[in-house]
């Protein structure tokens, strides 16, 4: 559960990755704001020890408007997908994956994604691999010519 979004997309992806391990099915659940929140942003050496500067790094203090909804929005422009999202009152709306996952199970299918795939492109492969032969053979009756004419 992310009690706060990351900063930065390729944390939050790096976040959710680690939900589903060992070929079972995980969930990630990511509380967000509707507000912009002021939060502590330090970067100076001290990591914030004994700090009490409460004014906004804009003005030379330690603090920033974190905006979750923005934040948000970065996140679902660098998947290319709207993350669903639950109102405050919990109820999960139906996709296409509802009841055909079961979180925290072990993945059934562990086959190929690609089964049938080579079958399917064999035929390709074959022309090109006689195209190749004959670009090869041409080359080589174009090189001998090319000596014998020396």
């Amino acid at each position: 559960i992310n009690v706060t979004l990351p900063d930065e997309k390729a944390n939050y992806l790096h976040r959710i990755g680690r939900v589903g391990r060992a070929e079972r099915m995980g969930l990630a659940i990511s509380l967000v704001s509707v507000h912009p929140e002021k939060v502590w942003y330090h970067k100076c050496p001290s990591r914030g020890v004994n700090c009490s500067n409460t004014a906004l790094v804009t003005q030379r203090g330690c603090a920033i408007w974190y905006d979750e909804p923005k934040l948000l929005e970065d996140i679902e422009e660098h998947l290319g997908v709207t993350v669903p999202q639950i109102d405050t009152d919990f109820i999960v709306p139906v996709d296409e994956f509802d009841g055909k996952v079961v979180y925290g199970a072990k993945r059934t299918n562990t086959g190929s994604l690609y089964e049938g795939h080579a079958v399917q492109l064999s035929g390709t492969v074959a022309q090109l691999a006689d195209l190749e032969r004959s670009l090869q053979l041409s080359y080589l009756r174009m090189f001998v010519a090319s000596e014998k004419s020396k």
